[in-house]
Formats: structure tokens, C-alpha cells, sequence
């Protein structure tokens, strides 16, 4: 119906509406639902890390959800359609008004012809409803708050979308694709730390790391999982857990042999993407093997060398022997695979060997390597510097060796040779006469080239005397005599050893190395000998003190107890007479006083044994300075060889007394050593007052003769000035010098009186002690008083004064001679003292050996009649024998104490003497003593013995000691000589090759062979006056050839025909004489190894009987001196030798010259060989040899 169309029509736009709201509704509210459902799931899935099946499944039967909701929910409101009426009915219940009105109305209106009534009813429905739409049916609050819901999750979408993009993308994707890798950002997430790693060496523990990026480190449980491939098949994978280390780092040290490993590191929220680590073995080196060439100039002494030093781990990695600077050396190292060399090319050449052999290898160093990767590498540089190579190989891998391979080697460069002076071995102080041996040593790490000495005297020349020697070491002995150099008191030589070796280096040798030097101080006599006195002195010193304490030891080890009286407790109780019985009192009290121990004393005695082993030393040093600086004054030397003696004798008792304390106590053996010490001591004290006082007056007349010699050669000055004139013509200054000239006149003039007085004071106090020696003052003395030496300087000084300066010199040069004689007076009497000690010797020698023999008689008498003795009138004969002895040996005693020098023999002889006379006593007592008399006289006979063996030994020094002072001056004889035959030669040289008609150079000529004629006359007379020179062959036969040369070169300067033969000869002359010279000068007994087998041959002869008693003496000529004769003319044959074949000879001549050389040669071996047969004669055995062969 028309009227209800618009009803209908409101109504079917309600029912659309209605639709829309429910479907809207619905929408929205599933989707809020689903959106809050995925929210939720996502918050729980961040917080629970749901795995991907889990979200999967969670995905699917969220799916299943909305898809059932849809169709169970959702899909009925899309369908939804109610009917208008039921709309009606509902709109009915809005408006009570329509109610049971609209929904008939509706329902008439649909009907196709309705009726009267149901239209009357549609029209007041029509009218009732009017305009209204009916909306207000629709409940839109449920469509709101769905809407609002919906809203809400998709403001949270937006919102996380919006500010937390990454997070919704995660969740989306977690949500949506659980099937993706996409993970929620950990809460605790490792990283791992073994980037970059994709090779290890094989056989080493892995280290696995990983560091902690997100999360607390104390709380994480990180762990790795990995697995192992060995031959390409993988094992099963496996978790370990990490270890915390520091920080946030975490390590797992896994033992994998295997040829890869896998792994992942992972926490309970993340796991990293997995990593391969290979492993590989080390590089290492199998071998090295070093080559070496030494320099060029040293391939002469060193040779090429090749040593293995194997892997670098042992031993052999450190060379042995050092590479000698300079030396061309290729190390050859063989790898245990192939490792990568740069290319010479390339700029990281350098890096790479220092780093894989270090940096000590030179800039010069060559590599050579077959490949870029090779398996051997060549090093080739040249050795300057040690060399220490910590060997770092490194494969493409980066992977280092971990063996430790070094190599070591010890590089020594060719240093100087070292050079010194070792003899002498300090610096000297010499007269200018000396002969000073100097022994150069040179050593060097490779060869000694030459050697030398070097002497330069101060301001002055320089002489290099340099010899060709090969070896490590070298040595040069010489000898400088200051004369040579023209140095004399005042003047200093500087000694030097020279070396030279093979060193060379661009072609350019280097500087030969000279030592420090020795210094040799020029002095005078008087300073020498004054130098020596000083230390003598302070031996004198020494030696007052050791026998002070030597006295107190002896009072010491006296004895404890008093002896009772009568008895006597020693043998020397009966020869002193009041024995211990003299006071008993003091015996008494001193026997309470504590006595020190055997071992105290022996300590003690020890202690002055080395006092008296350093007051040795000491001479023993002087005697060296004397020899050295070439003091030949017999005084001087005389009083260090007795000193010497003294100290021996001293140092061999108290080591004695020291033994006999030591083990037995205080034995009357022990007090006799002692005594025997302190004597020794003593007569040392007295020697050297005594020689004090004899050098004191020495000096005081030596010092008067220079001031007179000083006086006549400024009176000679100033005579040249003032001569032929008047004093009132002399000026102002000449009448003051001529004052004080004739001043200094009469104040030497008084000197010399005083000397004169001083001189009788010494004799007199010497007369006792030494009465040679105060003969020897005694005749100074007169010979200056007879010849008046004082009063001859002061008719000097009257002569100056009146200016007359003839009659002064005059007088002076008596003065001076008579000062001369003065002091020749006290030389002369070394000479005779000596003499007569000798024969003093040979008397003593003849009376204690009649002492011995009287000695031995009367103890084999004792013997036999002390078996029946029981009285002691059954010994009287005996005892008188004995007593007999003791009246002898008295007599004895007093000739050897009559004069000096035999003061150990008497001291000797009265210990004899105390055990005689102690026999005596005991032979005597009643009942006799026989076993205490029987000791005691053979204790005395024992004595008697040691003072014939000293006597014996004295007599032997004796006439050593003439040999020496003859010896000495036949030396100095040959060398003056030498020096005459040496200028002699150096005049001739312009004579070579003169004519006779050349007047001027005739007379020459003939000067110069009167000259020779001398000289050689001179030789001869030495000859004729030293039997010592005709009793040794080898002298002999250098008399002989010096004879041919002398007669032949006289001859030629005669008839001036001289050639450079003849100046040959003439040098051989003067070199001859100066051998002989140097080999008298040079030879001593102390030095010489052949004297004690003469001395054992000597005494051999001696123990022989009285037939034998003289002994044997010593040789003038010692063998030593003849062994060094013999030595230098083999030298010079040698270098005549070199002449002959190098001096341009004709055939002849040179066949002339070499059959005179082998000549001469078979000479010297005959000489030679005689010398050893009687070296082997003199020895002990050789000498018994000999005598059978006799």
C-alpha cells in the first residue's frame, strides 16, 4: 500500500542498518580479539622464546580460531536479515505508541490486497509512525566499545610499530613465519672471538673464545657446540661449556686431533652463525747447516769449515767455535714444508727476514729461495758482529712455529794482537853500564806476524829491533844496555813490545800494537846502591823484630819445673856451670807463671818463619834489581848473598822448631832450633850494621873525590878567565868567584880531614867484628894522611886565592888522585877478605875434620868400655879423651870466631863444644852417666859433622864468588874490547877498496894496523892471564877464529888492501868479543840450571875423604856461559851463512866460503856434544859413571 511504502522502506533501511552495526560490531571485535591474542602471544613469545614448532603449532590453531569464529560468529552477522515485522516488533518496544500497531501494519501492508480494517490500521500506523526513521531501535554502545577496542589494539600495533619497528618486525615475523630465522634480540648474546681464524697448527690445544655482549657475565652459562671432521668425515655434534676468564670473556681449551673443527657459541637466548677452523702442521726447521770462509789474508791459518746445527733445539744451534770477523758464512736452513718467501722484489723482503730471523743478521744479508713457496732458504752475508737468530717461520696461514729454534753464533773479530813486556816485569832502575834482558810476549787470536822491542830514551831516538815469528804466541828475548842509547844518570828508556799480525782489510794492514812501556830510570852508582841500602835497612828492621820475638818464644818454651838441686837437666847445665841452679828463686817463681801449649808456640814459630820467608823474598828481589841494573860491586852483592844465606839457614831451622813443637813438644830439640833462628837472625842484624858502616865511609870518600873533582873543574873555568893576570887587574866579579872558590877549597879541606877521622872511628869500631874490613878503612885512612890530602886542597885554595890557577889544579888533581887511591884502598880489600876467608875456610875445613875424626875415636872407645864400666875410674881414659875433644873443639871455636864470615861455623862448633863438655860431666859423675854421656858425645860428633858440611858449603860460596868478580871482569875486559875492535871497523870503511899510491890513506892504514895489532894482542893477553878461558874449549875455539880474523885484517889495513871480507871479519871480530862478553856477563850461579848438578859432582868429591877435602872448584867459566857462547856462534854461522849466499861470490869464492862454513859447523857440533858429555859427567849418576869408566 502506498501509505505504508514509506514505513517498509524505513524499515528495510533499519534492517541494513542493523546489519552493518552487528556486522561492524562483530568485525571489530574480532579483530580486537586477534590483535590482543597476537599482542599477548608476541609478549609471551619475547618472554618465553617460544621454539619455532611451538610457534607454529600456536599460528595454526590461531588460524583454526578466526577461522571457526568467522564461520561460527562473524559469518551469521554477515547474514543476518530479520523480517520487517520482526523489525517492527522490535521498533513496537521503542515506541509504545506503534505498539501491536506497526508490525500488523507491516505485515497488511505486504499482503497483496489487504482489507478495510487492516487498512484502517496501516493508515493510523502510517500516522501514528509519521517521519520517524526508527534508528533508535539500533543499540550502537556494544558497536562502540568494540570500535573502541579495536582501536585500541590497532593504536598499540601502531604505536610498537612506530617505536619499536624492529621488535614488531621480529614479532610479526616470529608470528606470522615461525618457519624464519627471525629471533627476538637476546637478553644474553655471546660474540665470538675467533674471527679471522680459520687455521690453527695441528697437534696444540684449541682455545675458544667468545665475548659476552648483552646479559650480566656473572649469571650467563655460555657454552660452544662443535663437531670434528678427521679424513672428511664429520662426528656428532657436542656442547662444552665456557669457562669465565676476565671481563666478560669466556674460554674453552679443547684437545682436537682431528683435521677440522666446527663450532657455534650459544646462550640460552642466542646462538652465533657457525665457524670452520683447518688445522695444519707447524712450520718448522729440519736442518741448518752453516758454512764459513775465512778472510783472505787468514785462509793461511784457518781453513773453510761446514758445521750442521741442526733443528735449532739443541745443543748444536750454538756454535762452538767463534767465526772470525770478516768471514763470507752461508746458513742453509731445510724447512718441514713449503713456506712463503717474498720475492727480491719485493719491498717486504726486508721485514720478512727480520722478523723470521731476527734482527741481528747485517744489511747486506742475501736470501735465496728456489719458489715462493719453498721448502729450503739460503743465507749468505759476511760475519761482523755475534749473532743471536730466534727463528720465527710463518706459513700463508699466519700461523707461527712454536719450537723455538735459536741459533747462536759467536762472531770473535780479529783483535791486535797483545803485546807486553814480561821481563822485566816492572819498571827498573838501572846504572848505564847495565846489561837488562827484555823478553817480549806477543799472543793473537790468529798469528803472530812479527815481533820486537821497541827502546826509545826520552828527547832522544827511537831503535825498533823487530823479528819474524809465526803462531799464536811469540817471544823475543833481548838485552839493552842504556850505554847503547847514550842515556846515563838521569835519563829514562822507554821499553816496548812491538807486534804486528795478519789483519788486513781494504788492502790496508793495520798499526802494529805497541805496549805500555817499561819504564828503565837511568841512576847513578850512588842512587842505585842508595835505593838498595833504603830496603835493606828496612830489612834490618824486619829482621830486629823477628829476633826479638824469636828471644820471647825461647823464654817461653824454657822449662816448668825448677830443676832440683844438683841435678842437672840438660847437657848444657854441665858446660854453663850454674845451670838451673843459679837461682832457684827466680827458677821458682818463673815455673808458676802459665806456659802457652806446644800448638801456641808452634803457631808462633810458624809466624816467624814467615817473617824471615818475607825478609828472603825481599833480598832475593834486591839481588834481582843488583843483577839487572848491573851493579858488578862484589861488596854489595857479597852482603845480599850472605843476607840471603842467613835468611835460608834461618827459615830452614825455625820450620824445624815449628815440626818438633808441633809433634813433640818442647824438646830440648826444639829450644836448639830456636837458638839456632835467633842467632841467624842476629849475625843478619850485625852483617848489615856492618856493611852500613863500611858503605857510609865508601860513600863519604866517593863524595870527597867528586868535590875535589868538582873543585879542579871549576878552578880550570875560571883559570881560562883570570889567567896571566894580577888580582888588582881582576874585575869586582872575578875577585868574588875566585873568593868563593878558594872558600869552597878550604871547606873540602876540613871535609877531608873530617873523613880521615871518621874513617880511623869505623875501623876501630869494626876491628873486632870484621878486621879485613877495618884493615881496609885503616889503609884509606894512611893513604890519605901520608899523601895529605887536605893539605893539598888547601895549598889549592892559597894558590886561588893568589890567582894562580896552575898551582891550583895542581894541587887538586893530587887531592884527587890521592882520593882515588883512597877509595881503591877499600875496593882492594873486598879482594883480600875474600882471599883470606878462603884460606880461613881451608884451615877450618882441615881442623874439624881432625875434630870429627877425634869425635868418632873417642865414642867407638866409650862404647866398648861401657859394658864392664862401673866406675868412673874404668872411663878415666876415656873421659880424658873425651875432655880432649872438648879442649880442641875450644880451641876450633876461637879461630873461627878470631875473624868474620865463620860466625855459623862457631856458632856450630860451640854447641859441639857444650854436648863434649856435657859428656865429660856425665862420664865423670860417680857413678858414671854412660847412656846420657854416650848421647851427648854423639849429639856432639853429629854437630861437629854439620860444621865440617858448613865449612864445606862456605869454601864452595867462596870460591863461587871469585869465579864471579873474575868472571865479571873478564867481561867487562871483552867488552871494552869489542868496543875498540868496533870503532876500529867503523875507520876502516873508507879504506875499502884504496890504493896504495894514496899516501894519505897508507899512513891510515898502517895507524889503524897498529890499532889491530893491539887489540889483538889485548886478546891474547886475556888469553895467556885467565887459565879460566884455556879450560873451556868453546872459548877457545872463539879465540882461535877471533885470531885468524885479527891477523888477516891486520894484514890487509898494513898493505891497504882492504876488502868487505876484511870489514866482514873485523865485525865478526867485534861481534865475537861481544858474545863472549854478553855470555860471561849474563851467566850466574844462582841462574844457572847446570850448578847443582856441579855443585852434587863437587860434593861427591868432597865426601870422598881427606884425599878430597879441597872439592872440586867451581868453574870460572859456568856451563851456562859456554851453553850461550855455544848458542850465539851457531846464530852468527847462520847469518854468515845467509851472506855467503847472498853476497853475489864468485863459484870459487862462494865454494871457499861454504867449506870454511861446514868447517866451522862440525866444529861447533864436536863442542856441542862434548858439552853435553860433561853436563852428563857432573851429574850425580854421571859422575859415578865416570869414575868406574876411570
Amino acid at each position: 500500500m502506498p501509505a505504508m511504502t514509506s514505513i517498509v522502506e524505513r524499515l528495510e533501511r533499519l534492517r541494513r542498518r542493523a546489519r552493518l552495526v552487528l556486522l561492524s560490531e562483530r568485525s571489530a571485535v574480532l579483530l580486537a580479539v586477534a590483535i590482543g591474542a597476537a599482542m599477548g602471544w608476541v609478549a609471551l613469545d619475547a618472554l618465553l622464546r617460544f621454539p619455532a614448532t611451538l610457534r607454529f603449532v600456536a599460528l595454526v590453531v590461531g588460524v583454526i580460531a578466526i577461522a571457526s569464529a568467522i564461520a561460527r560468529w562473524w559469518w551469521p552477522a554477515a547474514r543476518f536479515r530479520p523480517s520487517l515485522p520482526t523489525l517492527a516488533l522490535r521498533v513496537e518496544r521503542q515506541r509504545p505508541d506503534l505498539a501491536g500497531r506497526l508490525a500488523s501494519g507491516v505485515e497488511f501492508a505486504q499482503r497483496p490486497a489487504p482489507g478495510v480494517l487492516e487498512k484502517r490500521v496501516v493508515e493510523s500506523t502510517e500516522r501514528l509512525a509519521g517521519d520517524d526513521p526508527f534508528t533508535g531501535v539500533i543499540r550502537r554502545d556494544r558497536l562502540r566499545r568494540a570500535l573502541v577496542g579495536c582501536g585500541a589494539a590497532l593504536v598499540a600495533v601502531a604505536a610498537i610499530a612506530a617505536f619499536q619497528p624492529e621488535f614488531a618486525a621480529i614479532g610479526a615475523k616470529r608470528l606470522f613465519a615461525p618457519w624464519s630465522s627471525a629471533e627476538w634480540p637476546a637478553r644474553t648474546l655471546v660474540q665470538s672471538l675467533m674471527e679471522g681464524v680459520t687455521h690453527l697448527p695441528r697437534g696444540r690445544a684449541v682455545l675458544l673464545r667468545a665475548e659476552a655482549v648483552r646479559g650480566d657475565p656473572a649469571s650467563m652459562r655460555p657454552f660452544v657446540r662443535y663437531r670434528t671432521t678427521r679424513q672428511g668425515v664429520a662426528g656428532p655434534w657436542r656442547d662444552a661449556a665456557l669457562a669465565r676468564q676476565h671481563g666478560e670473556v669466556f674460554e674453552r681449551p679443547l684437545e682436537v686431533d682431528a683435521d677440522s673443527i666446527e663450532f657455534r657459541f650459544g646462550t640460552s637466548d642466542a646462538m652465533t652463525d657457525a665457524a670452520t677452523i683447518h688445522f695444519v702442521r707447524p712450520p718448522a726447521i729440519e736442518r741448518a747447516t752453516l758454512r764459513a770462509e775465512p778472510p783472505a789474508y787468514a785462509s793461511a791459518v784457518q781453513a773453510p769449515s761446514e758445521t750442521e746445527l741442526g733443528p735449532g733445539t739443541d745443543a748444536r744451534a750454538t756454535l762452538a767455535a767463534p767465526l772470525l770477523a770478516g768471514s763470507r758464512v752461508e746458513l742453509d736452513f731445510a724447512f718441514n714444508r713449503e713456506l712463503p718467501v717474498p720475492r727480491p722484489d719485493d719491498d717486504s723482503r726486508r721485514e720478512w727476514l727480520r722478523r723470521t730471523f731476527g734482527g741481528d743478521l747485517p744489511e747486506s744479508t742475501q736470501v735465496e729461495a728456489p719458489n715462493a713457496l719453498s721448502d729450503r732458504v739460503t743465507l749468505r752475508f759476511e760475519a761482523s758482529d755475534d749473532l743471536d737468530l730466534p727463528i720465527e717461520l710463518r706459513d700463508e696461514h699466519g700461523i707461527v712455529g712454536d719450537d723455538g729454534a735459536r741459533y747462536r753464533l759467536a762472531v770473535s773479530p780479529d783483535r791486535p794482537p797483545a803485546a807486553s813486556i814480561t821481563d822485566p816485569a816492572a819498571d827498573e832502575i838501572v846504572l848505564p853500564s847495565a846489561a837488562l834482558a827484555v823478553t817480549a810476549e806477543a799472543r793473537d787470536d790468529l798469528s803472530i806476524d812479527e815481533i820486537g822491542v821497541r827502546v826509545e830514551k826520552v828527547g832522544g831516538e827511537v831503535r825498533d829491533t823487530m823479528e819474524r815469528r809465526r803462531g799464536e804466541s811469540a817471544r823475543l828475548s833481548t838485552t839493552v844496555t842504556p850505554e847503547q842509547f847514550g842515556a846515563g844518570p838521569g835519563d829514562t828508556l822507554l821499553v816496548s813490545a812491538i807486534a804486528t799480525d795478519d789483519f788486513e782489510q781494504d788492502g790496508v794492514r793495520r798499526e802494529p800494537t805497541i805496549s805500555p812501556p817499561r819504564r828503565i830510570r837511568v841512576v847513578s852508582e850512588e842512587e842505585f846502591t842508595r835505593q838498595i841500602r833504603t830496603q835493606l835497612a828496612a830489612i834490618r828492621h824486619s829482621a830486629i823484630r823477628a829476633e826479638a820475638t824469636q828471644r820471647e818464644i825461647i823464654a817461653s818454651t824454657a822449662p816448668s819445673e825448677p830443676a832440683e838441686p844438683g841435678e842437672q837437666t840438660d847437657p848444657n847445665a854441665a858446660a854453663d856451670g850454674d845451670g838451673a841452679n843459679a837461682d832457684p828463686d827466680r827458677a821458682n817463681a818463673d815455673a808458676t807463671a802459665p806456659k802457652p801449649s806446644a800448638e801456641e808456640l808452634a803457631r808462633r814459630q810458624a809466624r816467624v818463619s814467615d817473617r824471615i820467608q818475607g825478609m828472603s823474598a825481599a833480598i832475593e828481589s834486591l839481588q834481582s834489581r843488583a843483577r839487572a841494573g848491573g851493579l858488578e860491586r862484589d861488596a854489595m852483592n857479597e852482603i845480599l848473598r850472605q843476607s840471603q844465606d842467613l835468611l835460608e839457614n834461618a827459615a830452614s831451622r825455625s820450620a824445624q822448631a815449628s815440626t818438633q813443637l808441633a809433634e813433640r813438644g818442647t824438646t830440648p830439640e826444639a829450644a836448639e832450633s830456636q837458638e839456632a833462628v835467633r842467632a841467624e837472625l842476629e849475625d843478619l842484624v850485625r852483617l848489615l850494621d856492618r856493611d852500613e858502616d863500611a858503605w857510609v865511609a865508601t860513600r863519604r870518600i866517593e863524595r870527597l873525590r867528586e868535590q875535589i873533582e868538582g873543585l879542579l873543574e871549576e878552578t880550570r873555568r875560571t883559570g881560562e878567565r883570570t889567567v896571566g893576570r894580577d888580582l888588582e887587574r881582576l874585575s869586582a866579579e872575578e875577585r868574588v868567584a875566585i873568593d868563593r872558590l878558594a872558600s869552597r877549597d878550604r871547606s873540602v879541606a876540613d871535609e877531608a880531614r873530617e873523613t880521615m877521622e871518621e874513617l880511623r872511628d869505623r875501623a876501630a869500631r869494626l876491628a873486632e867484628a870484621d878486621r879485613a874490613r877495618a884493615a881496609g878503612m885503616q889503609e884509606a885512612a894512611r893513604r890519605g894522611e901520608e899523601r895529605q890530602i887536605a893539605r893539598r886542597v888547601e895549598q889549592a885554595a892559597e894558590a886561588t886565592a893568589l890567582n894562580q890557577p896552575t898551582n891550583a889544579e895542581q894541587a887538586l888533581r893530587e887531592a884527587a888522585e890521592t882520593a882515588q887511591s883512597m877509595m881503591d884502598a877499600i875496593r882492594d880489600d873486598r879482594r883480600s877478605r875474600v882471599e883470606e876467608l878462603r884460606r880461613r875456610l881451608a884451615g877450618l875445613e882441615q881442623s874439624i875434620q881432625g875434630l870429627v875424626t877425634q869425635a868418632q875415636t873417642a865414642l867407638s872407645a866409650l862404647r866398648e868400655a861401657a859394658p864392664t864400666a862401673s866406675a868412673a875410674s874404668d872411663l878415666a881414659p876415656v873421659s880424658e879423651g873425651v875432655v880432649s875433644l872438648d879442649r880442641n873443639i875450644g880451641a876450633v871455636t876461637d879461630e873461627a870466631r878470631s875473624g868474620g864470615g865463620t860466625e855459623r861455623v862457631a856458632r856450630v862448633l860451640e854447641r859441639a863444644g857444650e854436648r863434649s863438655a856435657a859428656s865429660a860431666g856425665l862420664l865423670r859423675a860417680d857413678p858414671p852417666r854412660v847412656p846420657e854421656g854416650d848421647e851427648a858425645l854423639d849429639r856432639s860428633r853429629g854437630l861437629l859433622v854439620d860444621a865440617l858440611e858448613a865449612v864445606r858449603e862456605q869454601r864452595r860460596n867462596t870460591e863461587q864468588q871469585q869465579a864471579d868478580a873474575k868472571r865479571r871482569e873478564l867481561a867487562a875486559a871483552l867488552r871494552t874490547l869489542s868496543e875498540r875492535q868496533a870503532g876500529l871497523r867503523t875507520a876502516s870503511e873508507p879504506l875499502e877498496g884504496a890504493k896504495s899510491a894514496d899516501r894519505r890513506r897508507l899512513v891510515e892504514g898502517r895507524r889503524l894496523s897498529v890499532e889491530q895489532s893491539l887489540i889483538r894482542t889485548a886478546v891474547n893477553n886475556l888469553k895467556s892471564e885467565n887459565e879460566e878461558l884455556a879450560s873451556s874449549d868453546l872459548f877457545v875455539s872463539a879465540l882461535a877464529r877471533l885470531d885468524g880474523w885479527m891477523v888477516r885484517s891486520e894484514s890487509s889495513l898494513s898493505s891497504l888492501s882492504v876488502t868487505k871480507w876484511t870489514l866482514e871479519e873485523q865485525s865478526l871480530s867485534a861481534e865475537t868479543l861481544a858474545m863472549m862478553g854478553q855470555a860471561l856477563a849474563d851467566a850466574s850461579a844462582s841462574d844457572d840450571p847446570f850448578a847443582e848438578a856441579a855443585g852434587a859432582a863437587a860434593g861427591g868429591a868432597e865426601a870422598g875423604g881427606e884425599g878430597a877435602q879441597a872439592g872440586r872448584r867451581p868453574p870460572a867459566i859456568p856451563p851456562v856461559a859456554e851453553l850461550k857462547l855455544l848458542r850465539e856462534s851457531q846464530a852468527q854461522l847462520a847469518r854468515r851463512t845467509r851472506m855467503a849466499d847472498e853476497g853475489g861470490l864468485t863459484a870459487a869464492e862462494r865454494q871457499t866460503r861454504l867449506r870454511e862454513l861446514t868447517q866451522l859447523q862440525q866444529e861447533l857440533l864436536d863442542q856441542g856434544e862434548a858439552w853435553m858429555e860433561r853436563m852428563r859427567q857432573m851429574s850425580p849418576g854421571g859422575t859415578a859413571e865416570g869414575a868406574d869408566a876411570k
